[in-house]
């Protein structure tokens, strides 16, 4: 075991301090995972995540004796949900694994710290912290946090046969906090057991993927990835990493942080049908598939060869997909001149209203239905080449035109 110190503000909040109190009378409260981890590598704490050696019954009377609202959120693994003073914090019973199959595991509790340390994944997250910053690593996470090596604990194959996820998770915490190569006992145990990735819902392969593809380092381990046909369950092909990275370079000009959506569309080459596929295969939302089906439609017609073009292409697409398009036609090469301006007219956009509608075309005379939806389509497009400078009486007087010479 070894020991160190964590001078963190957020241990000083109202809240935290308050029922890290409570159950102290009672047993012993520390801090635990991730709001550790961020601070040890100086990110922002998240979520502040709570273990304790009292078991959740006693937890729950605890806690409703001091007045703050419990919520048994994952009792059967002893966690509750603890609001105090307005702030939620999980507190879960240190606990072992009895059982694992790779997706769930039974567990009891414990009273042993190093137990409850030697369940986890990595050893960054494997670190415990008190009220007065006095922080414990069982597992050597804190010297990892400070090299950025992201290392399982104990024997990689074991943990990812506790959860296959964690092939994933090694990725995306090497992208999040990782230096350098990834540790390689810990990519050799994700070679050798990457078909257990099969075995996972989809919801939780797409959930990570998520949060994967938006952590800084994800190019390079996209890289690994692809390389390794990790997603071959999911992906009809291997990820296009090259893409990937495209994308990201284009989104960094944009300076606007990486859509989930078109990194997923980047991992089939921002092809529009394999799009499609994957997301009924991912489960996707109707959004995020909407989303990429407009972009790739948008990015054919990119970049805008004029500054009316620009505005047509608004009216066409939408300021969302015209960015969006825009993106896409980046990362797949195209030569943008002046993205700055081109950006600045997305955000400032306002879609002006067709001036003229099927009731003023039906005054003018002609037919219903079809022949009434393709006039006003065709003074639609006419109205737009003008770059809306067409009003409503030289719309109508074109229509006019149009009726009549079809009547002659």
């Amino acid at each position: 075991m070894n020991e160190f110190a964590l001078p963190a503000f957020w241990l000083n909040g109202g809240p935290l301090r308050s029922l890290l109190k409570v159950l102290n009378r009672e047993g012993e409260a520390r801090v635990v995972g991730g709001a550790v981890r961020n601070s040890v590598l100086g990110f922002p704490p998240g979520d502040i995540d709570i273990a304790t050696d009292l078991a959740p019954e006693r937890v729950e009377r605890a806690s409703r004796r001091a007045g703050f609202a419990v919520h048994p959120t994952g009792v059967a693994h002893g966690t509750l949900t603890i609001v105090a003073e307005g702030q939620p914090f999980e507190v879960t019973t240190l606990r072992e694994d009895v059982e694992t199959d790779g997706r769930h595991a039974t567990v009891r509790f414990t009273d042993s710290w190093e137990v409850d340390a030697m369940r986890r994944d990595f050893t960054m997250n494997a670190l415990y912290v008190d009220a007065e910053g006095h922080g414990v690593d069982y597992v050597g996470g804190y010297r990892d946090c400070l090299d950025q090596r992201v290392r399982f604990i104990g024997d990689p194959a074991a943990r990812i046969g506790e959860d296959h996820l964690r092939i994933l998770r090694f990725f995306r915490f090497h992208a999040f906090y990782g230096s350098g190569a990834p540790d390689a006992e810990g990519l050799a145990a994700v070679r050798a057991h990457k078909a257990s990735i099969a075995s996972l819902a989809v919801e939780r392969v797409t959930n990570e993927m998520m949060r994967l593809v938006k952590a800084p380092g994800a190019a390079d381990v996209m890289d690994e990835i692809a390389a390794e046909d990790i997603l071959a369950p999911f992906f009809s092909e291997r990820p296009a990493a090259d893409c990937y990275r495209a994308l990201c370079a284009a989104e960094r000009k944009t300076g606007r942080p990486l859509s989930e959506t078109l990194a997923f569309l980047s991992l089939v080459r921002f092809d529009g049908p394999a799009f499609d596929a994957l997301a009924t295969r991912l489960k996707l939302s109707r959004r995020m598939r909407g989303r990429g089906l407009a972009a790739v439609a948008a990015a054919r017609e990119m970049p805008p060869r004029s500054v009316p073009h620009v505005r047509a292409l608004l009216y066409e697409h939408g300021a969302d997909a015209f960015t969006d398009g825009l993106i896409v036609a980046l990362a797949l090469g195209a030569d943008v001149i002046d993205l700055p301006t081109l950006l600045a007219e997305a955000r400032k956009w306002a879609r002006p209203r067709f001036p003229v509608g099927g009731h003023d075309l039906m005054e003018q005379g002609g037919e219903g239905g079809a022949e009434l939806g393709e006039r006003l389509r065709r003074l639609e497009r006419m109205w737009r080449d003008s770059d809306f400078s067409l009003n409503r009486q030289a719309l109508l007087a074109l229509d006019r035109e149009m009726v009549d010479t079809q009547a002659r």
